[in-house]
């Protein structure tokens, strides 16, 4: 896994982008791997090989969101400031 770091960062970036497209339709309690991995086209156990659980996945969206928030703060504390509108943009892309 650590071998194709580029590889390894999107195969995560599409089970997050597949657990969110689901989340945002359902309640995390009625989300299954099952659910995840058929949406974001991969086996069960690359799944597992990223994610301990549904939970897992939660909890890594939650610390990226988190890391953009604490950026945006520490850049607005600074002069070097991005403005609000930037990111947001961020935000949405991830």
């Amino acid at each position: 896994m650590k071998k194709q770091p580029k590889i390894t960062e999107t195969t995560r970036d599409n089970l997050v982008k597949a657990f969110w497209s689901i989340y945002k339709e359902k309640d995390i309690s009625k989300i299954t791997a099952t659910e995840i991995i058929k949406k974001a086209g991969y086996n069960r156990s690359t799944f597992y090989c990223y994610f301990e659980n549904v939970q897992a996945v939660l909890n890594y969206y939650v610390f990226i969101v988190s890391a953009l928030i604490g950026s945006f703060l520490y850049w607005n504390n600074n002069k070097d400031a991005i403005n609000e509108f930037d990111f947001f943009k961020l935000i949405f892309k991830l």
